[in-house]
Protein backbone atom coordinates (compact mmCIF):
# COMPACT_ATOMS: atom_id res chain seq x y z
CA UNK A 1 0.00 0.00 0.00
CA UNK A 2 1.04 3.84 -0.99
CA UNK A 3 -0.55 6.58 1.12
CA UNK A 4 0.39 9.92 -0.24
CA UNK A 5 1.97 12.44 2.20
CA UNK A 6 4.28 15.12 1.32
CA UNK A 7 3.69 17.27 4.60
CA UNK A 8 5.98 19.01 6.96
CA UNK A 9 6.92 15.24 8.71
CA UNK A 10 8.39 14.06 5.29
CA UNK A 11 11.95 15.80 6.05
CA UNK A 12 11.29 16.42 9.92
CA UNK A 13 13.89 16.07 12.65
CA UNK A 14 13.11 13.55 14.80
CA UNK A 15 12.28 15.59 17.64
CA UNK A 16 9.38 17.17 15.38
CA UNK A 17 8.49 13.38 14.22
CA UNK A 18 7.85 13.41 18.13
CA UNK A 19 6.42 16.27 18.58
CA UNK A 20 2.65 15.39 19.51
CA UNK A 21 0.95 18.61 18.61
CA UNK A 22 2.57 19.01 15.57
CA UNK A 23 1.74 14.77 14.58
CA UNK A 24 -1.58 15.38 16.12
CA UNK A 25 -2.34 18.63 13.20
CA UNK A 26 -0.70 16.71 10.39
CA UNK A 27 -3.10 13.35 10.89
CA UNK A 28 -5.69 15.15 10.92
CA UNK A 29 -5.55 16.81 7.41
CA UNK A 30 -3.53 13.39 6.49
CA UNK A 31 -3.80 9.87 8.05
CA UNK A 32 -1.15 9.00 6.30
CA UNK A 33 1.06 11.67 8.03
CA UNK A 34 1.30 8.61 10.70
CA UNK A 35 3.93 6.63 8.83
CA UNK A 36 6.61 9.29 9.66
CA UNK A 37 5.77 10.14 13.12
CA UNK A 38 7.62 8.42 16.00
CA UNK A 39 7.52 5.28 17.29
CA UNK A 40 6.35 6.27 20.32
CA UNK A 41 3.62 8.51 18.73
CA UNK A 42 2.20 5.80 16.22
CA UNK A 43 1.82 3.86 19.70
CA UNK A 44 -0.58 7.13 20.91
CA UNK A 45 -3.92 5.49 20.46
CA UNK A 46 -6.05 9.02 19.92
CA UNK A 47 -2.75 9.82 17.79
CA UNK A 48 -3.72 6.46 15.75
CA UNK A 49 -7.25 7.31 15.59
CA UNK A 50 -6.96 10.34 14.76
CA UNK A 51 -5.28 9.16 11.45
CA UNK A 52 -7.59 6.54 10.82
CA UNK A 53 -10.36 8.79 11.04
CA UNK A 54 -9.13 10.92 8.24
CA UNK A 55 -7.88 7.80 6.29
CA UNK A 56 -8.42 3.93 7.44
CA UNK A 57 -5.59 2.32 5.72
CA UNK A 58 -3.04 4.42 7.87
CA UNK A 59 -3.73 2.08 10.09
CA UNK A 60 -0.78 0.04 8.87
CA UNK A 61 1.33 2.40 10.35
CA UNK A 62 0.21 1.85 14.32
CA UNK A 63 2.67 0.51 16.63
CA UNK A 64 3.19 -3.79 16.74
CA UNK A 65 2.01 -3.01 20.36
CA UNK A 66 -1.48 -1.35 19.18
CA UNK A 67 -2.07 -3.88 16.63
CA UNK A 68 -1.94 -6.62 19.34
CA UNK A 69 -4.14 -4.46 21.66
CA UNK A 70 -7.64 -6.25 21.49
CA UNK A 71 -9.44 -3.52 22.82
CA UNK A 72 -7.97 -0.71 20.48
CA UNK A 73 -8.08 -3.58 17.32
CA UNK A 74 -11.68 -3.95 18.06
CA UNK A 75 -12.42 -0.57 18.34
CA UNK A 76 -10.63 -0.36 14.78
CA UNK A 77 -13.75 -2.20 13.33
CA UNK A 78 -16.21 0.36 13.81
CA UNK A 79 -13.75 2.29 11.65
CA UNK A 80 -13.21 -0.07 9.17
CA UNK A 81 -14.72 -3.07 8.61
CA UNK A 82 -11.41 -4.73 7.26
CA UNK A 83 -8.76 -3.81 9.44
CA UNK A 84 -8.24 -7.16 10.92
CA UNK A 85 -5.37 -7.29 8.17
CA UNK A 86 -3.73 -4.84 10.20
CA UNK A 87 -4.27 -7.47 13.18
CA UNK A 88 -1.34 -9.20 14.91
CA UNK A 89 -1.08 -12.51 13.86
CA UNK A 90 -2.24 -13.46 17.39
CA UNK A 91 -5.02 -11.62 17.44
CA UNK A 92 -5.90 -13.18 13.55
CA UNK A 93 -5.14 -16.76 15.43
CA UNK A 94 -7.87 -15.92 18.18
CA UNK A 95 -11.10 -17.72 17.25
CA UNK A 96 -12.88 -15.08 19.33
CA UNK A 97 -11.49 -11.88 17.71
CA UNK A 98 -11.86 -13.64 14.25
CA UNK A 99 -15.82 -14.08 14.79
CA UNK A 100 -16.18 -10.98 15.74
CA UNK A 101 -15.08 -9.68 12.49
CA UNK A 102 -16.44 -12.31 10.37
CA UNK A 103 -19.83 -11.22 12.20
CA UNK A 104 -19.01 -7.48 10.49
CA UNK A 105 -17.82 -8.82 7.05
CA UNK A 106 -18.43 -12.03 6.70
CA UNK A 107 -15.06 -12.17 4.40
CA UNK A 108 -12.43 -11.06 6.51
CA UNK A 109 -12.25 -14.88 7.14
CA UNK A 110 -9.42 -14.77 4.82
CA UNK A 111 -7.44 -12.77 7.20
CA UNK A 112 -7.67 -14.94 9.64
CA UNK A 113 -4.38 -17.20 10.98
CA UNK A 114 -3.37 -20.09 8.50
CA UNK A 115 -4.64 -22.70 11.51
CA UNK A 116 -8.15 -20.92 11.76
CA UNK A 117 -8.82 -20.82 8.57
CA UNK A 118 -8.54 -24.79 8.55
CA UNK A 119 -11.10 -25.07 11.27
CA UNK A 120 -14.08 -26.60 10.19
CA UNK A 121 -16.44 -25.17 12.32
CA UNK A 122 -15.72 -21.76 11.73
CA UNK A 123 -15.99 -22.25 7.75
CA UNK A 124 -19.32 -23.45 8.12
CA UNK A 125 -20.07 -20.08 10.09
CA UNK A 126 -18.36 -18.80 6.92
CA UNK A 127 -20.28 -20.27 4.34
CA UNK A 128 -23.79 -20.20 5.65
CA UNK A 129 -23.82 -16.15 4.68
CA UNK A 130 -24.84 -14.89 1.74
CA UNK A 131 -22.11 -12.61 0.96
CA UNK A 132 -19.18 -14.96 1.55
CA UNK A 133 -16.39 -15.98 -1.10
CA UNK A 134 -15.99 -19.26 -0.79
CA UNK A 135 -12.64 -18.72 -2.41
CA UNK A 136 -11.05 -17.90 0.26
CA UNK A 137 -11.68 -21.32 2.03
CA UNK A 138 -8.24 -24.04 1.63
CA UNK A 139 -9.46 -26.57 -1.38
CA UNK A 140 -8.55 -28.88 1.14
CA UNK A 141 -12.08 -28.38 3.07
CA UNK A 142 -13.98 -29.37 0.41
CA UNK A 143 -13.47 -32.73 0.68
CA UNK A 144 -15.14 -32.69 3.82
CA UNK A 145 -19.19 -33.34 2.51
CA UNK A 146 -20.47 -30.97 5.58
CA UNK A 147 -18.98 -28.39 4.97
CA UNK A 148 -19.35 -28.69 0.77
CA UNK A 149 -23.18 -29.62 1.61
CA UNK A 150 -23.39 -26.22 4.14
CA UNK A 151 -21.67 -23.97 1.10
CA UNK A 152 -24.46 -25.69 -1.65
CA UNK A 153 -27.48 -23.57 0.20
CA UNK A 154 -25.90 -20.38 -0.53
CA UNK A 155 -23.12 -20.49 -2.89
CA UNK A 156 -23.91 -22.91 -5.90
CA UNK A 157 -20.80 -22.34 -7.31
CA UNK A 158 -19.09 -23.67 -4.31
CA UNK A 159 -19.24 -27.16 -6.38
CA UNK A 160 -16.36 -26.06 -8.61
CA UNK A 161 -14.18 -26.73 -6.03
CA UNK A 162 -15.28 -30.00 -4.67
CA UNK A 163 -13.29 -32.70 -5.64
CA UNK A 164 -13.23 -35.59 -7.97
CA UNK A 165 -14.05 -38.06 -5.68
CA UNK A 166 -16.64 -36.25 -3.94
CA UNK A 167 -18.44 -35.51 -7.83
CA UNK A 168 -18.20 -39.63 -8.86
CA UNK A 169 -20.12 -39.99 -5.54
CA UNK A 170 -23.32 -41.09 -6.46
CA UNK A 171 -24.71 -40.86 -2.73
CA UNK A 172 -23.02 -37.34 -2.25
CA UNK A 173 -24.69 -36.18 -5.59
CA UNK A 174 -28.35 -37.21 -4.89
CA UNK A 175 -28.18 -35.16 -1.97
CA UNK A 176 -26.33 -31.87 -3.35
CA UNK A 177 -28.86 -32.27 -6.03
CA UNK A 178 -31.36 -32.43 -3.24
CA UNK A 179 -30.41 -29.03 -2.11
CA UNK A 180 -29.00 -27.06 -4.90
CA UNK A 181 -29.65 -27.87 -8.64
CA UNK A 182 -27.03 -26.30 -10.07
CA UNK A 183 -25.25 -29.26 -8.88
CA UNK A 184 -26.50 -31.22 -12.19
CA UNK A 185 -24.12 -28.93 -14.36
CA UNK A 186 -20.82 -30.19 -12.49
CA UNK A 187 -22.05 -34.09 -13.24
CA UNK A 188 -19.36 -35.96 -14.36
CA UNK A 189 -19.93 -38.11 -18.07
CA UNK A 190 -20.63 -41.51 -16.27
CA UNK A 191 -23.47 -40.25 -14.00
CA UNK A 192 -24.80 -38.39 -17.17
CA UNK A 193 -24.66 -41.71 -18.73
CA UNK A 194 -26.03 -43.25 -15.45
CA UNK A 195 -29.83 -44.41 -15.90
CA UNK A 196 -30.59 -45.34 -12.37
CA UNK A 197 -29.08 -41.80 -11.50
CA UNK A 198 -30.54 -39.53 -14.01
CA UNK A 199 -33.64 -41.15 -13.26
CA UNK A 200 -33.51 -40.01 -8.96
CA UNK A 201 -32.11 -37.01 -10.49
CA UNK A 202 -35.36 -36.02 -12.14
CA UNK A 203 -37.74 -37.65 -9.71
CA UNK A 204 -35.86 -34.82 -7.30
CA UNK A 205 -35.39 -32.04 -9.58
CA UNK A 206 -37.40 -33.18 -12.98
CA UNK A 207 -39.26 -29.48 -12.62
CA UNK A 208 -36.21 -28.00 -13.19
CA UNK A 209 -35.10 -29.53 -16.23
CA UNK A 210 -33.03 -32.46 -14.99
CA UNK A 211 -33.39 -34.16 -18.30
CA UNK A 212 -30.90 -31.21 -19.76
CA UNK A 213 -27.95 -32.61 -18.21
CA UNK A 214 -28.71 -36.02 -19.27
CA UNK A 215 -26.17 -37.98 -21.89
CA UNK A 216 -27.21 -37.91 -25.42
CA UNK A 217 -28.30 -41.75 -25.25
CA UNK A 218 -29.96 -41.10 -22.25
CA UNK A 219 -32.19 -38.19 -23.50
CA UNK A 220 -33.26 -40.47 -26.33
CA UNK A 221 -34.42 -43.51 -23.92
CA UNK A 222 -38.65 -43.20 -24.15
CA UNK A 223 -38.76 -44.52 -20.51
CA UNK A 224 -36.46 -41.73 -19.16
CA UNK A 225 -38.01 -39.12 -21.43
CA UNK A 226 -41.93 -40.14 -20.55
CA UNK A 227 -40.54 -39.51 -16.52
CA UNK A 228 -38.92 -36.30 -17.60
CA UNK A 229 -41.96 -35.02 -19.03
CA UNK A 230 -44.22 -36.51 -16.58
CA UNK A 231 -42.66 -34.54 -13.77
CA UNK A 232 -41.99 -31.51 -15.99
CA UNK A 233 -43.35 -30.94 -19.71
CA UNK A 234 -40.83 -28.28 -20.25
CA UNK A 235 -38.25 -31.28 -20.25
CA UNK A 236 -39.50 -32.08 -24.05
CA UNK A 237 -37.06 -29.27 -25.78
CA UNK A 238 -34.35 -31.50 -23.73
CA UNK A 239 -35.41 -34.77 -25.40
CA UNK A 240 -34.15 -36.02 -28.46
CA UNK A 241 -35.21 -35.28 -31.72
CA UNK A 242 -36.32 -38.80 -32.65
CA UNK A 243 -38.66 -38.89 -29.22
CA UNK A 244 -39.96 -35.11 -30.18
CA UNK A 245 -41.42 -36.41 -32.94
CA UNK A 246 -42.80 -39.81 -31.23
CA UNK A 247 -46.73 -38.87 -30.43
CA UNK A 248 -46.84 -40.76 -27.20
CA UNK A 249 -44.39 -38.28 -26.24
CA UNK A 250 -45.54 -35.65 -27.15
CA UNK A 251 -49.17 -35.64 -26.28
CA UNK A 252 -47.67 -36.62 -22.76
CA UNK A 253 -46.30 -33.22 -22.91
CA UNK A 254 -49.29 -31.11 -24.79
CA UNK A 255 -51.66 -32.69 -22.30
CA UNK A 256 -49.54 -31.36 -19.23
CA UNK A 257 -48.58 -27.90 -20.80
CA UNK A 258 -49.87 -27.10 -24.25
CA UNK A 259 -47.24 -24.48 -25.00
CA UNK A 260 -44.75 -27.51 -25.39
CA UNK A 261 -46.63 -27.84 -28.37
CA UNK A 262 -43.54 -25.17 -29.72
CA UNK A 263 -40.55 -28.39 -29.21
CA UNK A 264 -42.35 -31.01 -30.97
CA UNK A 265 -41.39 -31.94 -34.47
CA UNK A 266 -42.72 -30.30 -37.68
CA UNK A 267 -44.68 -33.56 -38.02
CA UNK A 268 -46.25 -33.01 -34.73
CA UNK A 269 -47.14 -29.87 -34.89
CA UNK A 270 -48.67 -30.65 -37.80
CA UNK A 271 -50.89 -33.45 -36.84
CA UNK A 272 -54.51 -33.62 -35.96
CA UNK A 273 -54.90 -35.01 -32.45
CA UNK A 274 -51.84 -33.30 -31.23
CA UNK A 275 -52.80 -30.58 -31.95
CA UNK A 276 -56.71 -30.69 -30.67
CA UNK A 277 -55.28 -31.96 -27.13
CA UNK A 278 -53.32 -28.41 -26.94
CA UNK A 279 -55.70 -26.24 -28.35
CA UNK A 280 -58.69 -27.24 -25.97
CA UNK A 281 -56.55 -26.82 -23.12
CA UNK A 282 -55.18 -23.83 -23.36
CA UNK A 283 -55.76 -22.13 -27.55
CA UNK A 284 -54.18 -18.53 -27.16
CA UNK A 285 -50.88 -20.69 -25.13
CA UNK A 286 -50.69 -23.04 -28.10
CA UNK A 287 -52.45 -22.52 -31.32
CA UNK A 288 -49.46 -20.10 -32.55
CA UNK A 289 -47.28 -23.26 -33.05
CA UNK A 290 -49.37 -25.59 -35.04
CA UNK A 291 -48.80 -25.77 -38.62
CA UNK A 292 -50.60 -23.68 -41.23
CA UNK A 293 -51.98 -27.01 -42.82
CA UNK A 294 -53.12 -28.42 -39.58
CA UNK A 295 -55.01 -25.20 -38.69
CA UNK A 296 -57.28 -25.78 -42.04
CA UNK A 297 -58.73 -28.70 -40.58
CA UNK A 298 -62.58 -28.66 -40.18
CA UNK A 299 -62.34 -29.24 -36.77
CA UNK A 300 -59.49 -27.01 -35.56
CA UNK A 301 -60.60 -24.37 -37.87
CA UNK A 302 -64.31 -24.32 -36.02
CA UNK A 303 -62.49 -24.09 -31.97
CA UNK A 304 -60.04 -21.09 -33.91
CA UNK A 305 -63.24 -19.29 -35.49
CA UNK A 306 -65.21 -19.87 -31.72
CA UNK A 307 -61.90 -17.91 -30.14
CA UNK A 308 -60.85 -15.60 -32.89
CA UNK A 309 -63.95 -13.20 -33.68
Amino acid sequence: MSLNYRGILVNASDDQRDDRELVMKEVKENGAALKYASPRLRNDKEVVYEAVHNELLSLEYASDELKDDWDFMMAMLTYDSHSIRYASYRLRDDLEFVLTAVDVDVNNYRYASDELRHDKELVRICVSKVYFTCGYVPRVLFADRDILLDALKLHSDVMMYAPDELKHDRDFMLEAITICSQVLYYLPEDMRNDKDFILSAIDEYGYLNALEHASKELRNDKEVVKEAIRKSAYNLPYASMELRDDNEVVLAAVSISPATLEYASKRLRGDKEVVLTAIRKDFFGSIQFATPEVKKDEEILAIIKEHVR
